[in-house]
């Protein structure tokens, strides 16, 4: 489930109080039903947080090439006494995507490979102090300054300077601070890309990825969408990613998906096999489509109607990208009412949902000036 990293000023006007609550919410919300979090550690000293930033530093030194490391620097003051250092990174192979106010000059932008401008904001995650990588070992750092009448000015050691945080090697809380940080990043740009561009903008691990579609004929609305299955089926083969097929529509029937008879066998991820066999075939013959270029490909089959079911199905199964076709912006009234359309996700909520635009491109669902993604 999508968790959104910022304090709550409404809940209290106490910086570091605001931070325990907003780490308690991640807990619960990350968690969910699975497994308590790992690693996990919190954090108060700055000294302490200094000395686990020189170790992530340290550690992505040697891992070098083929390593991105997701910075965040507050301000570009912040970069300008850690030049040396970062430009040591980047010489070794690692890529920095680095985020923090300011507009940076062409001294800051050798030793980064992206520097994501961000408006000043106490509240929000990306102004804070923070290394998060999900290369080869994956590594969540956050110090969070609760020192607000100092916030993003002088140094560390300045007296008054006060943070809170925390660092974890949960892959949920990587991930999610990823996609965060990632959906920023996205919106920053601006014009087409095509797909190199694409998966150099990509610095998560694009692993699994959920593919929307409606067991209908019709145009737009899934199986007869030809440029949308195009479309996903080079994006996932681009990334090297695992395809998994949603269906919709499997929520329409009251017992199971099969026909009379069935058994129950179809609950969780579904082979072609079994898809075919309990006469779907419309939905199989596009999981061959994927098996025909080598990607493994498995289905799901709705239980429920609507796209805010789609929230559990994510968090459950961890998909790193949700795929939608366009027919859902606007479906016909029968979908509307029972909530199959993307106004049921919210721009905000879904920071992974990318919806088809025709023509190869999807646009990431993060509000209104996201950029075009061009994927054929």
């Amino acid at each position: 489930m999508e968790f959104e990293w910022k304090l709550d000023k409404q809940e209290t006007e106490n910086n570091g109080k605001a931070v325990e609550g907003l780490l308690t919410k991640m807990d619960g919300t990350l968690k969910g039903e699975g497994l308590p979090l790992e690693g996990f550690r919190f954090m108060h000293s700055s000294r302490e947080m200094l000395q686990v930033t020189r170790e992530i530093e340290d550690e992505y030194s040697r891992l070098g090439k083929g390593s991105t490391l997701f910075v965040g620097f507050q301000q570009l003051d912040k970069l300008e006494r850690e030049l040396n250092r970062y430009q040591q990174l980047k010489k070794l192979g690692v890529k920095i995507i680095a985020f923090g106010v300011g507009k940076p000059d062409l001294k800051h932008l050798e030793v980064v490979d992206d520097w994501v401008q961000i408006p000043l904001s106490p509240t929000m995650v990306e102004n804070q102090w923070f290394l998060i990588s999900e290369s080869e070992n994956p590594i969540a750092f956050v110090g969070w300054e609760v020192s607000e009448d100092l916030f993003a000015q002088g140094k560390l050691s300045d007296p008054g300077k006060m943070f809170n945080g925390f660092i974890s090697s949960d892959i949920r809380v990587v991930k999610s601070l990823l996609q965060h940080l990632e959906a920023l990043r996205i919106n920053q740009q601006r014009g087409g890309r095509d797909v190199s561009s694409l998966l150099n903008q990509t610095d998560r691990d694009i692993q699994k990825i959920l593919i929307v579609t409606k067991d209908s004929d019709q145009e737009g609305q899934g199986e007869g969408n030809s440029a949308f299955w195009a479309s996903s089926l080079e994006l996932c083969h681009k990334l090297d990613a695992e395809a998994v097929l949603y269906d919709i529509s499997a929520a329409s029937y009251f017992v199971n998906p099969g026909p009379p008879g069935s058994d129950n066998n179809w609950k969780g991820l579904v082979s072609k096999e079994k898809i075919n066999s309990i006469g779907r075939a419309k939905l199989a013959s596009n999981l061959d489509r994927f098996h025909k270029k080598g990607i493994p490909a498995n289905a799901i089959l709705a239980e429920k109607h609507g796209f805010k079911q789609i929230a559990t199905i994510v968090a459950e199964n961890n998909f790193d990208i949700v795929l939608v076709p366009n027919y859902f912006e606007y479906p016909k009234l029968v979908d509307r009412l029972v909530g199959n359309t993307i106004a049921q996700i919210g721009a905000t909520t879904f920071k992974s949902f990318f919806m088809d635009q025709g023509n190869g491109t999807f646009a990431p669902l993060t509000g209104a000036d996201a950029a075009f993604a061009k994927v054929l």
